[in-house]
């Protein structure tokens, strides 16, 4: 229930997210902590457009810019943004099944993979030419780091978690006048892995299926919000 919390707060805003888990609670006689939505409360589109993400950088530190453009073309959360392996660091989990059309249409990418929400290890995929920017950041020794009362083993030099988004946050304000907030990018990943994937195979429901498992949540009815 934690996890499918974890899930909607991607997508949903507080007061949405609120009455699921005071549903849940009475339901079921248990208690269940507070989680915190992702979403900025806005009525209005909650993706990025590459021109917006292109001015946002603009007002970031070089360490956060690459959290940024990271976030947007691989779709990461925030959090995950401390979990980046290589392929042949860390594999993705056996439990699931993948769809072998992950990351159909695109070219030039190098693997890696992150871990997600309850533990799940995806792959992801990074272009070639970040991916070497991201390599250059790679620290001596992996580092240990806290985020929201989590423990990460940082083995690149970006920004993540609490801070980055914070710092996405002042970036997009202060590029654009508003925030969307840092998992607004996940939503541009979303609808932008969404348009190349119906073109590819014709089909929304196929299309959706595959993001949903780009994202790491197993669930199109969750990829259907992030169209927004």
């Amino acid at each position: 229930m934690i996890i499918y919390l974890e899930e909607r707060a991607e997508v949903r805003r507080q007061a949405t997210l609120n009455q699921i888990r005071n549903a849940l609670t009475t339901a079921f006689k248990i208690k269940l902590p507070m989680v915190r939505a992702q979403v900025e409360s806005l009525r209005s589109r909650r993706s990025y457009t590459n021109a917006e993400v292109e001015r946002v950088i603009q007002h970031q530190t070089l360490k956060n810019s690459l959290a940024t453009r990271l976030a947007l073309q691989a779709g990461l959360r925030a959090h995950e943004l401390a979990t980046l392996r290589r392929l042949d660091e860390l594999q993705p989990s056996s439990h699931r099944t993948w769809d072998e059309r992950l990351f159909a249409g695109l070219e030039d990418v190098v693997i890696y993979v992150v871990v997600g929400k309850g533990g799940l290890r995806r792959k992801v995929p990074i272009p070639s030419a970040l991916a070497v920017l991201l390599e250059a950041r790679r620290l001596s020794l992996p580092q240990l780091v806290w985020d929201r009362g989590i423990k990460y083993e940082l083995c690149y030099d970006v920004g993540f978690g609490q801070a980055f988004s914070q710092s996405f946050s002042a970036a997009s304000k202060n590029a654009l006048g508003l925030s969307r907030g840092a998992h607004g990018l996940r939503h541009s990943y979303a609808k932008n892995r969404t348009l190349t994937l119906r073109s590819i195979f014709g089909s929304q429901d196929i299309a959706q299926r595959i993001v949903s498992q780009e994202l790491g949540h197993f669930r199109p009815d969750i990829t259907l919000a992030y169209y927004r």
